[in-house]
């Protein structure tokens, strides 16, 4: 299985930044980070879970706190 953790590095050290430069990321809220959106985004298809087990991953990696309801 991929990893996520290998992902940033191909897209650049600076692909945070770029995010937010073009408007890709416009808010911050629970989530703070691009690099913990990506991550959470990509742990749905890649583990076969749940929206509902994206949002407890969140919570338990401390990177977020949101409910799908």
């Amino acid at each position: 299985m991929p990893s996520i953790a290998r992902l940033p590095p191909p897209l650049g050290k600076d692909y945070e930044w770029k995010c937010i430069e073009l408007g890709i990321i416009r808010r911050v809220r629970e989530i703070k980070t691009p690099a913990d959106l990506m991550a959470l985004r990509l742990f749905h298809p890649l583990n076969g879970v749940s929206l509902v087990a994206v949002g407890t991953a969140a919570s338990a990696l401390k990177i977020g706190n949101f409910s799908l309801c």
